[in-house]
């Protein structure tokens, strides 16, 4: 792997990463000249997911070409620039970039610190972000080159049958992130997991710095300015492994592990920043036509991402109800409001599985120290009061409404799934977290008096954060060693066995003059005891392969992202066939080599990749030609065979 290639697309994800922070800046400022630096980030992220949002869905829904959506992000970008341009030279936009620096040096460095820690997961993300990522990065990859993009089973390649009720056509995060990666011109793994990742992880730290500046302008408590910049040091919380915070403290933030690997993820952000969102536009605030708009806004960026976040908004919105009718004359209608809502919730039948699944949050995450942080969040409101107080009023009484039975059934059937609701129930308990973590923060480094002696803790102690992040989620310095080879040797977060396997199909594709290339390939590749560590994920090679060449179709990955909707010649494959090149992979005896033989010549398979083994001849004796055997990390030859 070239070097030079390896610094040039770095430097070129770096790159984005820093112009897509410097957009939402300029459109934050378009918004509020007056706001600090993160607030306007943040500002300037809702309007812009809010109306590449609502045209967004509209090419999605119509199956309109992806290069109008290109076009029109491309205008927004044009219609900001100028707008900026023209403001600056009105001597209405300002920017000092030392001063920037100066006060928020600290949320610069936690994304390096991020990358630090990310660098160290590659056996998770080997597993293709626990597999889903065979749909939604493999839909960032090959949305521009698709014959049509929103009408196939993105993760194979093959065509469907139109679908009615398509709900991943009302998210646009993929398309988003498609016209970045496509300017980029990077592997789609590196781009994602680790530049749109720590991208994410600026945009939740401007939201937590820019609600919580809102919080402590209106209470007792002060605090120095550029102390504020120590509450992002609570984002890095979210990258501590899930199993370990489970295992050793009852903590189960639903989903966790998205934040640790999939970060890019739409539902990742928006249920990280959804609390803060909405109630930064309504409290401190009297009910009005602005704030409704703005609420409106609000909703449509995060839903445009995710439709997931649906339950906290639901929950966040009935309570606010509630909240300004107590606060109105008629605050006497707060009782048969609470009323109404139970007998509504009554009258609900939910499965099961949402039942099982609420009681095992409540028995871990109540007997851990969550239960503690909520504890600390009603004392530090009552002490310093101001908004803290309607901060907690709200956020308690929305967790509420999630968890007390009848009236959650409301929420819940909104929900539609069980692991939704938990991922909106634990949105809501990871406010509590990051808001506390984050206060407490600024509350002791506010402590210290002397600038320099400030600053120098805060860089000590992050350094000392991210490491011990690090040392955690590994387990021992032992395999920390390990893991950073194994990112080091396969800086593009996938093994380099894969984009040689890439390469490889992209000939034979070539060579044959064949516009996409029908293929057979391993689901999985077991990635045992690699430079003598243990892994328990496998490499999902099926469904990772189109992340990386979109011309291929994936036959295998059909057994993921499956279901009896693929057309023309392919319309009968399934689960029969990918199970009989399976069984022949684990055990090719003459059976199966029989069986996969009588598949090949009923289905148009361009190429088969197979274990190194002792069919050759059979191969051949059909019409296939070897054309490259690829090593992989461990005992494995993939070999390449195509006609």
């Amino acid at each position: 792997m070239n070097i030079m290639d390896i610094f040039l697309n770095y430097l070129k994800g770096s790159i984005f990463v820093i112009l897509y922070i410097m957009l939402m800046y300029m459109i934050g400022s378009l918004i509020s000249r007056e706001k600090s630096g993160p607030t306007r980030i943040a500002f300037g992220y809702i309007i812009y997911s809010a109306i590449i949002g609502i045209f967004g869905i509209a090419v999605q829904v119509l199956n309109l070409p992806w290069i109008l959506f290109f076009v029109f992000m491309c205008l927004i970008w044009l219609a900001v620039i100028v707008c900026n341009i023209y403001l600056y030279r009105k001597n209405q936009f300002q920017f000092e970039l030392k001063n920037f620096i100066s006060k928020y040096w600290l949320m610069i460095v936690i994304p390096l610190l991020v990358l630090f820690i990310l660098s160290f997961n590659s056996r998770m993300f080997w597993y293709n972000d626990n597999s889903d990522g065979g749909y939604y990065l493999t839909k960032i990859a090959t949305v521009p080159y698709a014959i049509n993009p929103f009408n196939s089973n993105i993760a194979v390649g093959l065509p469907r049958a139109i679908a009615t009720t398509d709900t991943y056509k009302l998210s646009v995060f993929e398309l988003e992130a498609s016209v970045y990666l496509y300017l980029c011109r990077i592997p789609a793994t590196l781009f994602a997991r680790f530049f749109l990742s720590a991208t994410n992880y600026i945009l939740l730290e401007c939201f937590v710095y820019a609600f919580i500046e809102k919080l402590i302008i209106h209470s007792k408590l002060i605090v120095k300015e550029n102390t504020l910049q120590a509450s992002a040091l609570a984002t890095l919380f979210f990258l501590i492994d899930a199993e370990f915070l489970a295992t050793q403290y009852n903590v189960d933030l639903y989903g966790q592990w998205t934040y640790q690997t999939a970060m890019y993820f739409g539902s990742a952000l928006a249920k990280s920043i959804c609390v803060f969102a909405i109630l930064y536009v309504f409290i401190g605030k009297k009910l009005s036509i602005k704030n409704i708009i703005a609420f409106i806004i609000v909703c449509i960026a995060l839903m445009s991402k995710t439709l997931t976040v649906l339950p906290m908004i639901l929950s966040i919105s009935l309570v606010l109800v509630g909240y300004y009718i107590y606060k109105s004359r008629f605050k006497y209608l707060v009782i048969p409001y609470a009323i109404a809502l139970t007998i509504m919730g009554s009258r609900i039948v939910v499965s099961k599985g949402f039942i099982n699944l609420l009681n095992y949050m409540l028995q871990m995450n109540m007997s851990s120290f969550v239960f503690a942080l909520m504890i600390f969040m009603v004392i530090f409101a009552f002490r310093f009061g101001g908004l803290l107080k309607e901060f907690d009023t709200i956020v308690l009484l929305s967790l509420a409404l999630m968890i007390v039975s009848p009236v959650n059934n409301l929420i819940m059937k909104y929900s539609f799934y069980p692991f939704v609701f938990c991922r909106s129930l634990a949105g809501i308990l990871s406010a509590i977290i990051v808001l506390s973590l984050a206060i407490i923060n600024i509350w002791l480094v506010n402590k210290v008096k002397m600038n320099h002696v400030r600053e120098g803790c805060l860089a000590v102690f992050s350094i000392f954060l991210a490491i011990s992040i690090a040392y955690i989620n590994n387990g021992s310095l032992s395999n920390m060693k390990s893991n950073f080879s194994l990112y080091k040797n396969n800086p593009y977060l996938i093994p380099n066995y894969m984009i040689d396997f890439s390469n490889s199909l992209d000939e034979i594709k070539k060579k044959e003059n064949k516009k996409f290339l029908y293929t057979l390939m391993p689901l999985e590749l077991d990635v045992r005891n690699v430079n003598h560590v243990y892994y328990s994920e496998s490499v999902r090679v099926a469904e990772s392969i189109r992340q990386f060449n979109p011309y291929v179709i994936s036959l295998n990955a059909l057994t993921r992202f499956g279901g009896n909707e693929s057309q023309g010649k392919y319309k009968e494959f399934g689960e029969n066939e990918l199970t009989i090149y399976q069984n022949f992979q684990s055990n090719p005896n003459q059976e199966n080599i029989s069986q996969l033989t009588n598949i090949l010549k009923k289905y148009p398979v361009d190429c088969i990749v197979v274990y190194e083994n002792k069919i050759n001849q059979k191969l051949e004796e059909i019409g296939y030609k070897k054309y490259k055997t690829i090593n992989d990390l461990t005992h494995h030859k993939l070999l390449i065979y195509y006609r």
